[in-house]
């Protein structure tokens, strides 16, 4: 927060700071004109929220639904394509 307040850019790839903060701390870029930049800190830093920003700017988004995690992706990957069963 301070460093967005006194006029600095900031990158963030702090999962849990910023799904906690993540409202607050772009209404303060906002009214100090800083850039907050935090596509690492979500969707396994899949490059996602610059295009969502870019492609969808003017349209509201309700949700996104997926596998955004590799270790997830890979073990469905397992048990779907090749019948792997893993024990809980």
């Amino acid at each position: 927060k301070k460093a967005l307040q006194s006029g600095k850019n900031v990158v963030s790839a702090n999962k849990k700071m910023i799904a906690t903060h993540l409202e607050e701390l772009v209404n303060i870029q906002q009214e100090f004109g800083t850039s907050l930049l935090y596509e690492g800190a979500v969707c396994g830093s899949i490059p996602i929220i610059r295009n969502l920003e870019e492609y969808y700017d003017n349209e509201l988004l309700h949700s996104i639904s997926g596998i955004f995690n590799g270790s997830s992706n890979y073990i469905l990957s397992k048990i779907f394509n090749e019948n792997q069963s893993y024990d809980v």
